[in-house]
């Protein structure tokens, strides 16, 4: 507004602004009153710029394989539930000391790892009839329940490659027809 003469007569000096070391909860709230906060060093430099949609993104980016991972469990239990039956996985589940302490009683209560003992039995597979190779897909499973156990037990984000791995192995169980 006005004639300015100099960049210090265009400064808006109400900007909010967070150090690099604030807890990103501080942040989060200064971002859901203003449009954007700057970013300031230790040395009182401006560090960087800092928006809702970068903040949106970063959490999607952080989401992504937590999300595609229970996709995958998801459609794979739902698959089991339909073509195989609760009674039948868990009748497998304690015929082969699969179950615990405690039987199956719902297809939700199955872990990846169960779920891929009960695809890789032959019989199970033959009653599945999904046009893969046995083999191969237990095998993706079993890398996929590395993944999980990687994320959620120790917080080690995957590579490229392995969400690249982890997202073709979604994308072809999502494929799968659950009638």
């Amino acid at each position: 507004n006005g004639d300015p003469k100099t960049v210090g007569d265009c400064l808006d000096t109400n900007v909010p602004f967070a150090q690099s070391h604030d807890d990103l909860n501080s942040v989060v709230t200064q971002l859901s009153i203003n449009d954007v906060v700057l970013v300031i060093g230790r040395d009182n430099s401006l560090q960087g710029i800092v928006t809702a949609w970068d903040l949106a993104g970063e959490f999607a980016e952080l989401l992504d394989p937590f999300k595609r991972i229970e996709d995958i469990e998801q459609h794979l239990r739902a698959l089991v539930r339909i073509r195989l039956g609760t009674e039948k996985v868990a009748e497998f589940l304690t015929d082969h000391g699969l179950s615990g302490k405690n039987p199956i009683v719902a297809l939700e209560e199955l872990t990846m790892g169960e779920l891929e003992r009960v695809l890789q039995f032959p019989d199970h597979w033959n009653d599945l009839q999904l046009p893969f190779d046995r083999v191969e897909f237990t095998d993706a499973l079993d890398e996929v329940r590395g993944y999980r156990n990687r994320l959620m037990h120790f917080g080690e984000p995957l590579s490229p490659i392995e969400l690249a791995t982890l997202t073709n192995f979604c994308d072809t169980v999502r494929e799968i027809q659950l009638q």
